[in-house]
């Protein structure tokens, strides 16, 4: 990829401009931007709420997702009236463990939601070209909002492709910082378990809490334009639930029987010129970065092998560079050829968490991560997808980029997330630089 190849027209913002309008007549309210570039906001009815607490966490779940699939299936229309909507907790992964296997220390057990799942009701659809769509129960009080003044957009912000001068203004009062001393600590605790054999890549994550300048839709806004090539920017609440963000990283995506997932792992700041792009690509052609990409391309394969037809896992160019904000990362495409009959739900679980969240091995690396973290990591790192009933195919991404409200009573918190994958020879001062830079259009 040349910076040449990079689109510099930021994609229609009007969505994100209209989402506290049109959430006051829809409820509980996703708004989401897909890959083909168009976005929709749709109220969400019906919402099912699995919970921590719950009986059977695992078989309600997929008892769930096959019951909204096969309605889905049934009713859904070209307009996306009748899709299904699924928001996973990246702290579902503790229901879905062998029970035999050691659960997390008791900071990090899961609390609340684990997964809502939902059926858009009311949706507006703002095409790539401009053109909007909508349908449903509330569609004449979305068409009256549509056709009133709007406001003038705000500038984008850095830029073309380069921040203004000064720097990149604030868009938020930080009010809890991740203690850097601390960090460290938890980096040299987890090379101890990777020289041990433990583990061979283990992605630990860090979280400050800001509290936003604006209301919190307009922050996201403000937020997404900084973020205007990232693939998905969404907007999520429901369940007692809200979160959002803006990034390029899928969960899986599904159509007929070809499944498919990317990558992403090694990170530099993005390029503004073709020569940055070129010193880019040598930063990241080292040792260290190719093992740890191609160890999650491996594991990637593994996961949707499992239920992938025989001999059907495939990948794509290895560690072509990706934009993404203010960020470059290595980017290779994993993708699956799966049964007919295979479901949503098995779908969307084979790969559930994804590696480039976790580390390898999954499994002993979570426990590493969860004593290390002592944290619950909330919806951050888990998934936000929408099944499309018509004609039958699942968009989702995993939830990086992200704010996690956390309400509060002088005004709503936002908590923020960056990880990063460390490996036995990563160094302190570069991985808290590669943090600093996820979370710098954030705050």
């Amino acid at each position: 990829m040349s910076v040449d190849d990079l689109d510099p027209f930021p994609p229609d913002l009007r969505a994100h401009r209209l989402l506290p309008r049109l959430a006051d007549v829809l409820g509980g309210t996703l708004l989401y931007r897909m890959p083909d570039r168009s976005t929709i906001v749709a109220g969400l009815d019906r919402v099912t709420t699995i919970e921590a607490g719950d009986r059977d966490v695992p078989g309600r779940l997929r008892g769930v997702l096959d019951t909204y699939e096969r309605e889905s299936r049934a009713s859904a229309t070209a307009d996306g009236v009748g899709d299904v909507v699924v928001a996973l907790s990246h702290d579902l992964q503790w229901a879905l463990r062998d029970p035999v296997l050691p659960g997390p220390p008791p900071a990090a057990r899961p609390d609340g939601p684990l997964a809502v799942i939902a059926v858009t009701g009311t949706t507006a659809r703002f095409g790539p070209a401009g053109e909007v769509t909508v349908a449903g129960r509330d569609a004449a009080r979305v068409r009256q909002i549509l056709a009133e003044p709007e406001a003038e957009p705000g500038p984008v912000d850095p830029p073309g492709d380069e921040d203004p001068p000064g720097g990149v203004p604030p868009l938020t009062d930080l009010l809890e910082d991740f203690d850097e001393r601390r960090y460290a600590e938890a980096v040299a605790e987890a090379q101890e378990a990777l020289r041990a054999g433990e583990s061979y890549q283990a992605v630990l994550a860090v979280s400050v809490r800001v509290r936003p300048r604006a209301p919190l839709p307009e922050y996201f806004a403000a937020v997404a334009r900084r973020y205007r090539r990232s693939t998905y920017s969404y907007w999520f609440d429901a369940g007692g639930c809200c979160f959002f963000g803006n990034c390029s990283l899928p969960h899986v995506e599904w159509r007929g029987n070809r499944l498919s997932t990317r990558v992403l792992a090694g990170t530099a700041p993005a390029p503004r010129s073709p020569a940055e792009l070129a010193q880019i690509r040598s930063a990241l052609d080292t040792e260290k970065y190719f093992a740890e990409h191609v160890m999650l391309v491996d594991l990637e394969r593994s996961d949707l092998g499992a239920i992938a037809l025989p001999d059907g896992v495939h990948t794509g160019p290895l560690l072509a560079p990706y934009v993404v904000g203010p960020t470059t990362h290595l980017d290779t495409e994993v993708f699956a050829e799966v049964p007919a009959d295979v479901t949503l739900a098995e779908v969307l679980l084979a790969s559930f968490p994804r590696g480039v969240i976790v580390g390898a091995p999954k499994a002993r690396t979570q426990e590493i991560l969860a004593r290390l973290e002592n944290r619950r990591r909330g919806f951050y790192s888990g998934v936000l997808g929408i099944f499309r009933g018509h004609p039958g195919e699942l968009v989702s991404n995993t939830i990086v980029t992200c704010g996690l409200v956390e309400p509060d009573p002088e005004g709503p918190q936002v908590r923020l997330n960056a990880g990063g994958g460390l490996v036995a020879g990563s160094e302190v001062e570069q991985e808290v630089r590669e943090l600093r830079l996820k979370l710098r259009y954030l705050v």
